[in-house]
């Protein structure tokens, strides 16, 4: 009977391990607000900077292994924070990728609060709307940095246009499509390096799904004989 729970213990440490090695593999990604130019001609109705964070979310969103979550700084880890003094109220607006006093990232000492692995912060840097050209141009650039040493893992600035036809062209539209354009190019730098497609990491998946499947058969195998052990002892 003692040589049954033994087992059965040493199968449930199996199985925890084969689960944490599983767990492991997401990214936390916090994302931050972008900062917006005084100069951006952007209709009194459109948000330029929740529509730029949102696209940017969505796509982090579909990289496999990623786990994304958006800065709040209404959140019960920021506010507790602030209360004791490890960060400033005043500090809980963009932009965030930039450096403190100390030498330290905001998005960096910010993320870590929040028991994040990375901080992606930016600035949209230009937004215009020429309506003789009916054409939005949007420019955004941004940085991810690892929070555990505040070292830049990826740093990108890229242009996203979006032009009409219309004789009477919607600004709105314009600058969603815009947004659309300068977010898969960011995006897809993104995805190359929080999910790089190597020839090596293809293999990867392969290897890890072969050592996973032994640790479930050898727990199988463990829980199988316990129990067999055990009916034998009763």
């Amino acid at each position: 009977m003692k040589l049954s729970k033994t087992l059965a213990f040493a199968a449930l440490i199996a199985w925890s391990g084969w689960m944490g090695a599983e767990a492991k593999e997401t990214k936390d990604v916090f994302l931050f607000p972008f900062a917006k130019p005084a100069s951006a001609q952007v209709s009194e109705e459109f948000n330029l900077e929740n529509e730029v964070q949102n696209a940017l979310y969505a796509r982090l969103k579909s990289i496999k292994g990623v786990n994304v979550e958006r800065f709040r700084a209404s959140h019960p880890s920021m506010q507790r924070a602030v209360m004791e003094n490890r960060l400033r109220r005043d500090r809980m607006q963009p932009p965030f990728n930039v450096k403190e006093a100390d030498g330290n990232w905001l998005c960096v000492k910010i993320a870590r609060e929040a028991g994040m692995e990375y901080a992606l912060a930016g600035s949209i840097e230009e937004y215009t709307f020429n309506a003789a050209d009916q054409q939005v141009v949007l420019t955004v650039s941004l940085d991810l940095i690892q929070v555990s040493d505040g070292q830049i893992l990826f740093t990108s600035a890229e242009t996203g246009r979006a032009r009409s036809r219309d004789e009477t062209p919607n600004q709105n539209l314009l600058a969603v499509n815009a947004i659309s354009d300068v977010v898969k190019k960011l995006g897809d730098g993104l995805e190359q390096r929080l999910a790089p497609a190597s020839d090596t990491e293809q293999k990867a998946p392969e290897k890890k799904s072969r050592n996973n499947a032994g640790i479930f058969v050898g727990a199988a195998f463990l829980i199988l004989l316990s129990a067999r052990l055990a009916s034998q002892n009763r």
